[in-house]
């Protein structure tokens, strides 16, 4: 606002000084200095034909434009600071992971890509020493049938593909399944019975299943890799191939990782089977709780029954969610090196690999955020 006193008028122009811009004839008007005036820049760069007005000015042009460290770069960034203004909003919205969306985005969106693309490279990073011939790992054969069924390769590899032997037994029966049917080896025999571990590792039968028309009652005879499997190959219809080497990582840290605690996960739930009523809903859950005595004496006896088989080769996939927390807190910081996802990464992932499980219906359990 602009206050000016009338009478002071004749006194403004006898100083030389009135209501516009104008100067007394003896003054002059100051003008801003061209960065082309030379005059007074007395301040010359060393390095470069930079002069200036004062060796502050100097200083930081030389901090800025010549410090340079072990690299060869400027020390200090050019726009080094927070800047004027506010800060910019993150104007990326963060997609639902559990949505068609997700794989659309941007670095993930692409395919089709070779169900068994990157597979040697990324198992290889896990340094497993079981498993130096890479196709003998437990997914590969049946990401190899996919890689097949899609035209990718020719044929299957010799060796990793067993059938099981279906010889006529003297009473009439069989010794075991074959490529046809659900048989049972003599080794899951002694496991039949209250605590059975019902999903037969031998079995061929993937190399004939249609899994565009698996009943409801049948995908809990599935073993949980042959799940991971077949959750890889859909997401590989949809993805680039270097974005599904960062799943397959991800595929098989969930896997290790539910070797390690599923056994725990399954007598827990076993334990509150016995403990419950026949009609009583089970209510699953997630939270990390220490596993009693009890538990794990029962999660012991599972391990031994199951004679150094891996949880996810002879169980199937129903309490592949119930190790999400464990894996997402735990497990990701022990393999970190291998795995290198971030922390929403490594979330976004788990949350649509469980949500998957649930509504393809190979488990009950429906894993929820919880708002804190």
């Amino acid at each position: 606002m602009n206050s000016q006193n009338p009478s002071s008028n004749d006194q403004g122009r006898d100083d030389g000084i009135s209501g516009n811009n104008s100067v007394s004839d003896q003054g002059t008007k100051s003008k801003r200095r061209s960065k082309k005036d030379n005059d007074g820049r007395n301040f010359k760069c060393d390095k470069c034909d930079k002069t200036y007005l004062s060796y502050p000015a100097l200083y930081t042009h030389t901090k800025l434009k010549h410090s340079d460290g072990n690299d060869g770069k400027p020390v200090l960034p050019v726009f080094s600071g927070r800047g004027r203004g506010r800060p910019r909003k993150n104007t990326q919205k963060r997609i639902d992971p559990t949505t068609e969306e997700y794989f659309k985005s941007e670095g993930r969106e692409g395919g089709p890509t070779n169900p068994i693309h990157g597979f040697q490279e990324v198992l290889e990073g896990f340094k497993y020493d079981e498993y130096s011939d890479y196709k003998k790992f437990p997914l590969y054969k049946y990401l190899e049938k996919f890689a097949l069924d899609a035209g990718c390769i020719k044929s299957l590899t010799e060796g990793i593909h067993k059938k099981i032997d279906s010889k006529p037994k003297e009473n009439g029966g069989t010794s075991s399944g074959d490529a046809g049917g659900e048989g049972v080896s003599e080794e899951m025999k002694e496991t039949e019975g209250q605590d059975s571990l019902f999903v037969n590792p031998d079995s061929t039968i993937y190399l004939t299943r249609d899994i565009n028309n698996l009943p409801e009652e049948e995908r809990s005879k599935l073993s949980s890799d042959e799940v991971f499997a077949i959750y890889l190959n859909e997401i590989s219809k949809k993805i680039n191939p270097e974005y599904y080497k960062t799943m397959l990582k991800f595929i098989i840290a969930y896997r290790e990782c539910l070797n390690k605690y599923g056994w725990e996960k399954k007598a827990e739930n076993d334990e509150v089977l016995n403990n419950s009523g026949a009609n009583e809903e089970v209510e699953n859950t997630t939270m990390i709780t220490p596993a009693s005595d009890v538990i794990i004496a029962k999660a012991r006896e599972l391990r031994d029954k199951a004679k150094g088989r891996e949880f996810s080769v002879i169980n199937n996939a129903e309490h592949a969610p119930e190790i999400c927390n464990e894996f997402v807190t735990v497990f990701l910081q022990e393999r970190s090196k291998e795995i290198s996802l971030t922390k929403n990464e490594s979330i976004d992932l788990t949350r649509n690999i469980c949500h998957w499980l649930f509504t393809e219906c190979y488990t009950c359990s429906k894993v929820s955020m919880i708002k804190s």
